[in-house]
């Protein structure tokens, strides 16, 4: 009886987790619209502009710098 309880919740296991695959696989993927440049003094104007120009949305400027 434990047994037979323990293979029908493996089974139930292993269903979900294709089931889970399968639907994640088909799914759009849900990537941000981030795009990344090199800031010099040439895309600095481009990236004022394209921020002046997101207004009505989320906007975020992160600046990595290696020191």
């Amino acid at each position: 009886m434990v047994k037979r309880r323990l293979k029908s919740a493996l089974a139930l296991a292993v269903l979900l987790l294709v089931l889970v695959g399968v639907v994640g696989y088909f799914l759009p993927e849900r990537g941000t619209s981030a795009h990344l440049i090199v800031l010099d003094s040439q895309s600095f104007l481009i990236l004022k502009d394209k921020f002046n120009q997101a207004g009505n949305s989320a906007r975020l400027i992160v600046l990595l710098s290696p020191t």
